[in-house]
Order: C-alpha cells, then sequence, then structure tokens
C-alpha cells in the first residue's frame, strides 16, 4: 500500500482582495472596514492601517468584517498581534459581522472573545 501526500486543493477562481480603509468613528472607537478576501497578500496594507491607529489614535478599534468573504493564518496573526499592542496602551479592539466562514477561523484562532455579539452600532441599539 502507497500513501500519496496530496496538498490542500487550490481554489480556482479567487475573490476580490481586500479593501482595507478607515471608516468613521463611533463614541471613543475607530472603525476599520475589511471587504474582499484578507490573506497574506493584503497583510502590508493592513499592518500599515493598523499601525496608523496605534501611532495616531487614543481610542479603541472595531473591525468590520461584514464584507470580508475570506481570511488566512496570516491576517489572523496580523491582527492577533495588533489586538496585544492595543492592549499595551490600554485600549481594546473587537470585530463587527463576521460572516459565518471568517467567524469560525476567528474561533479557530481563539480571538473569538472579540466577537461583539450586537453588530448593530452604538445609536442605532
Amino acid at each position: 500500500m502507497t500513501v500519496t501526500f496530496r496538498p490542500p486543493a487550490v481554489r480556482a477562481a479567487p475573490g476580490l482582495p481586500a479593501t482595507i480603509s478607515l471608516g468613521r468613528t463611533e463614541g471613543t472607537s475607530r472603525v476599520v472596514l475589511i471587504r474582499g478576501e484578507l490573506d497574506l497578500s493584503t497583510r502590508p496594507k493592513l499592518s500599515q492601517v493598523l499601525s496608523g491607529l496605534i501611532s495616531t489614535n487614543t481610542g479603541d478599534v472595531i473591525i468590520d468584517l461584514g464584507g470580508t468573504t475570506f481570511v488566512d493564518v496570516a491576517a489572523v496573526r496580523t491582527l492577533a498581534t495588533f489586538r496585544d499592542l492595543l492592549a499595551r496602551t490600554g485600549r481594546t479592539m473587537a470585530f463587527r459581522s463576521p460572516s459565518t466562514a471568517v467567524r469560525k477561523v476567528i474561533t479557530w484562532s481563539g480571538l473569538d472573545d472579540l466577537i461583539q455579539d450586537n453588530p448593530l452600532c452604538p445609536e442605532e441599539v
């Protein structure tokens, strides 16, 4: 009997690359909007936006994942590092509106405590 290793299938048609932008401020929190696929190729942009928030803002951060279709391990590591850096300054990070697939990755990575139960903006509650 021979055993053959088969690498995981690669998606035939990749989705849209992520767009990462700063959204509005909600109270003392700044919203980061992420749309599309968040992976190794978008990690530099994610790091740039998040680093800017650490150095220039003083409030907490909400990562809006409502339009995010895919998250890989590189992105999760970047988000976990960002969470740790924010915590050193007494600030927090939360995830808003992840899809089922993105929620699974967040849960597997141990960051599920950061998912907001109520995705509504404070003024809508």
